[in-house]
């Protein structure tokens, strides 16, 4: 699998955040998600609207194309 040439694969995260119920009594809600990354190319790469993976490219900091993500 591969994500832009980059780290890749599977993962997950939870954190519980307070929250209100209907009645406004203070509750604890549990949020999660499932990343699937399997795409991309790292001249693509985009954060925020940046994009780093142009840049990383041209810093020389990760190569388009390695299997050990730079």
């Amino acid at each position: 699998m591969i994500c832009h040439r980059l780290k890749r694969g599977t993962g997950s995260s939870s954190r519980i955040v307070k929250g209100y119920d209907l009645d406004g009594r203070d509750v604890n809600y549990t949020v999660g998600v499932l990343v699937q990354a399997n795409y991309g190319a790292l001249e693509t790469l985009r954060i925020g609207g940046v994009p780093v993976g142009q840049i990383l490219v041209r810093e020389g900091r990760a190569h388009e194309g390695s299997d050990d993500g730079g």
